[in-house]
């Protein structure tokens, strides 16, 4: 079994330069010390100061004190050695998500708006996700690719908070290209795996070509699954600036725009894609749905475990620390430790 070794922050090795620059302070200290010895004159007068003075406990001092600095900068690294290797296996089924950004999603016919119970829709799901691979286009009146397919399921929710009509200016929903481009990112990472489009819509405003769209990932072996997000009542579509609604959209007679579900057309485009519709309150129908799918093998990979030994060059630093401070540099420092330990006798 090989064995891999690392430090887990290495940044931190650049503070062992902290050694060699101690080092030399006390190196110059010392040198002037001794100069300022020989200034002083009287040769008993200096007698007296230095009497007594082990140079060689001085160097042991300054070795532990570099000895404790060099271990505390590699407990700092953390060193770590990788001891086994676990074999991954994962089987599952490949997912694109699609969803709709246009500004009839702001619309506040479903608490607290259709975009919002969109993202609560698709964060539901991926929690019940296991195994599979996840990715996500957003659309309005074009179709972009967010997130390829991937096991990161927190990168795509991460991306899900941020999508909003902003994203895609270009008005309209233009589910048909959003399913191309679906397949199209199916197609370039090929697997035996089930495959499946899920597209969360209002269904408002689309280009018309979604059926064929649809009809030509089913014959791909891709199932289209829709997902309705909103109410036949409808209600006005706002006009948000930071965040707030200043307005409501108007038609050329001053009326306000009304955007309803269009639950008939996600039916139409799920039966043409081999799928289901489901209204946005029925993840575990959809759930149940996606478990019929074939689930393929979709990767074996192999992962490291490392165990860290910072915990170790910890204790050596502090005992070069301790032992530094323990350790007396004169006669004077030496005969008052002895009488401090005979009184506690």
């Amino acid at each position: 079994m090989e064995l891999a070794t690392r430090f887990k922050h290495p940044e931190y090795l650049w503070l062992l330069l902290v050694v060699p620059a101690v080092w030399l302070l006390v190196w110059l200290l010392g040198r002037w010390r001794r100069r300022m010895l020989r200034q002083a004159g009287d040769p008993p007068v200096a007698g007296r100061m230095i009497e007594g003075v082990s140079r060689s406990r001085r160097r042991w001092k300054t070795a532990l004190t570099l000895l404790g600095l060099f271990f505390l900068v590699l407990s700092l690294a953390n060193f770590q050695q990788g001891f086994q290797k676990q074999k991954v296996q994962r089987e599952g089924i490949d997912l694109m998500l699609a969803l709709d950004v246009s500004k009839s999603m702001w619309v506040q016919d479903v608490s607290p708006n259709r975009l919002e119970r969109a993202r609560r829709f698709l964060w539901a799901l991926l929690r019940q996700l296991k195994g599979d691979r996840v990715g996500l286009i957003v659309f309005a009146g074009r179709a972009y690719v967010q997130v390829p397919l991937t096991i990161d399921y927190g990168a795509v929710a991460t991306l899900i908070q941020a999508a909003g009509p902003e994203l895609v200016p270009t008005p309209g929903t233009a589910i048909g290209e959003a399913i191309d481009l679906a397949v199209e990112r199916f197609e370039a990472v090929p697997s035996d795996r089930g495959k499946a489009i899920i597209i969360v819509s209002d269904g408002e405003d689309h280009m018309g070509d979604a059926e064929e769209a649809a009809a030509r990932a089913r014959e791909a072996g891709i199932k289209v699954f829709t997902v309705g997000v909103g109410t036949p009542e409808g209600g006005p579509v706002p006009i948000m600036r930071n965040g707030r609604v200043v307005g409501y959209k108007t038609d050329a007679q001053g009326r306000k725009v009304i955007s309803r579900l269009n639950a008939e057309m996600l039916r139409k485009v799920a039966r043409a894609g081999g799928g289901e519709y489901f209204p946005i309150d029925r993840l575990d129908d959809l759930l149940h749905a996606l478990q019929q799918l074939e689930r393929g093998k979709f990767e074996t990979y192999e992962t490291t475990i490392y165990n860290s030994y910072y915990q170790y060059t910890l204790v050596l630093a502090m005992l070069c620390f301790l032992l530094d401070s323990l350790l007396a540099e004169s006669a004077h420092a030496r005969r008052w430790w002895r009488h401090l330990k005979i009184k506690t006798r």
